[in-house]
């Protein structure tokens, strides 16, 4: 998802934290998951799945970031909405997100 929050930078450097780090910083995720069940399984192996949102309307994307923990009205939703109509145009009507996911497969030994 680090897509959106760049698109989200992108129209104010203070959206960033939309999905910035340090947000999940004490629950289990990807990056820290092993290092958190390691202590109770012998073997944690990572198996990464790739998948992706595309979006090709401009609303949606829009939609989709403000359903986070962005919070805009009136004016600045506006001006939000001109710039993901901008930024779209740039990627020739599709902007695609990352998603990150995956399954930790462990041993106990």
């Amino acid at each position: 998802m680090r897509e959106s929050t760049e698109l989200a930078g992108g129209f104010d450097p203070a959206l960033v934290s939309w999905g910035g780090p340090g947000l999940a910083s004490d629950t289990f995720t990807l990056e820290n998951g092993a290092a958190q069940i390691s202590s109770l399984f012998t073997d944690v192996a990572l198996h990464l799945y790739e998948d992706a949102l595309v979006i090709t309307e401009p609303a949606a994307l829009v939609d989709y970031v403000l359903s986070g923990r962005v919070k805009l009205d009136g004016e600045r939703r506006a001006a939000f909405a001109n710039h993901v109509e901008r930024e779209m145009e740039r990627c020739g009507g599709v902007f695609r997100v990352t998603k990150e996911s995956g399954l930790f497969e462990a041993v106990r030994g």
